[in-house]
């Protein structure tokens, strides 16, 4: 059966494996069902190895060189915040980790444009914390009539040709839902003056999807995007507080792990995804 819509997972911050979707996949697909399913490519943006090789010299550097507590929480922060200062160090140079981490999410994006055989097909991006500004970097840069950072730089060379149905599949103006959770976007922008401060383009120049954000209160790592300013508000369809992971996280910074397993965050995704098939 041919397929109908392509679903991209993009991870977030810390030391995350390669099957860090497994979970949202395998929920999805039940309760899509089979015959649901079976229109579905399901892909996955996984950039953490441009970033991990470095994290970990540094960790088992600090382990074995010095004595130091709370290894765990020491990990988080170091995988996690390292995540974020080495991806937006640099964005404009040549092969810098920006450019290197938008190269996968225009691969995983080719991969899905093939599978579906159709460029005209719709795409529903699943972002989680880092993942959203990583998403968000990627569709501003695209929508730059000049750019000088990452894979729409003026300067790297563009076989497909502009405004052919592949590249308007790779620049993501098929792209019909953006769910974000346990969103960080705040966090990078937060210094700029607020007339400074605008979000990407949802429903203009070629580009028409809904931007839909949940984050949970007790979630340090994730924000609501209404307060940011008018344009988020503007663009930012839905930003929800719900309760993620259940009695035992939900109250808890660690809740910032539990959203894509939990029914608040994935109703509205399967909601959206029904819509396109």
């Amino acid at each position: 059966m041919a397929k109908a819509v392509a679903l991209v997972a993009v991870h977030g911050m810390g030391d995350t494996e390669r099957r860090f979707d497994e979970k949202l996949k395998s929920r999805l697909r039940k309760r899509l069902g089979e015959a649901q399913w079976s229109r579905v490519s399901w892909n996955k943006v996984y950039y953490q190895p441009v970033l991990q090789k470095n994290q970990k010299r540094v960790m088992d550097a600090t382990l074995r060189m010095a004595d130091v507590d709370w290894i765990k929480l020491r990990r988080f922060v170091l995988y996690g915040f390292s995540d974020a200062a080495g991806m937006e160090s640099r964005p404009y140079a040549r092969n810098s980790v920006y450019q290197k981490i938008q190269e996968i999410v225009l691969k995983t994006l080719d991969r899905a444009c093939a599978a579906l055989e159709d460029p005209r097909c719709p795409v529903v991006i699943i972002a989680h914390s880092l993942g959203c500004q990583v998403i968000s970097n990627y569709v501003w840069d695209a929508q730059r009539v000049s750019c000088g950072a990452g894979v729409f730089r003026d300067n790297i060379r563009n076989p497909i040709g502009k405004s052919s149905p592949i590249d308007r599949f790779r620049r993501l103006k098929t792209l019909r839902f953006l769910f974000t959770s346990g969103c960080n976007i705040p966090i990078f922008i937060a210094g700029r003056p607020e007339s400074k401060i605008k979000p990407v383009t949802v429903n203009a120049r070629g580009w028409n999807f809904r931007w839909q954000n949940y984050y949970d209160p007790d979630d340090v790592l994730g924000w609501p995007l209404h307060p940011v300013n008018a344009a988020y508000r503007a663009a930012v369809a839905v930003d929800q507080p719900i309760s993620a992971g259940g009695p035992l996280n939900s109250w808890t910074p660690m809740s910032h792990s539990a959203y894509w397993t939990d029914g608040d965050f994935l109703d509205p995704v399967e909601q959206g995804i029904r819509t396109l098939l």
